[in-house]
């Protein structure tokens, strides 16, 4: 996005992750357990001569919660934007990028969010990253460092 002179905007007012997101009547949002580090149980190796009955298997592990990125116009002009997200694997990788349609109606103090529901399952561990796009120019990175903890399972003697 080309910056044209006299023109400022938009701004970011938050970009965060979160593990909920409430909408109450008067459609205010709360968002509750603002996160950036997820720990992740992951099934032990089984020990030597340890076979799981047919059909048993351990669960693999998901994360789910929210992207927010909330924007404030300044003298942006009224107008419909693309905000876009891309995410960036702890292997350098990248997915395919998110777009969402925005609308701006002109005033300063005018503002938009994004909320965007995630799903991951079986992360990686280490760190990703989510570069947040205006009209295709980086306007903030958001991070999330996802741990391995290996659980805790106890075999029955053979």
């Amino acid at each position: 996005m080309a910056i044209e002179q006299g023109i400022s905007g938009p701004h970011v007012q938050s970009a965060f992750l979160c593990e909920k997101v409430l909408t109450e009547r008067d459609n205010v949002p709360s968002f509750i357990r603002v996160v950036e580090r997820f720990t992740v149980p992951i099934a032990p190796p089984l020990p030597p001569g340890v076979v799981l009955p047919q059909g048993t298997q351990f669960p693999q592990p998901t994360l789910q919660f929210f992207l927010v990125v909330a924007l404030k116009a300044g003298s942006l002009p009224a107008g419909s934007y693309i905000v876009s997200v891309t995410l960036n694997k702890p292997d350098g990788s990248s997915l395919p990028k998110n777009d969402f349609q925005v609308f701006f109606n002109g005033s300063d103090d005018n503002g938009i969010a994004v909320i965007a529901p995630i799903t991951m399952p079986n992360p990686e561990a280490g760190l990703y990253w989510f570069d947040v796009y205006f009209e295709q120019a980086l306007i903030t990175r958001i991070p999330m460092r996802v741990l391995h903890q290996q659980m805790q399972v106890i075999f029955p003697q053979q």
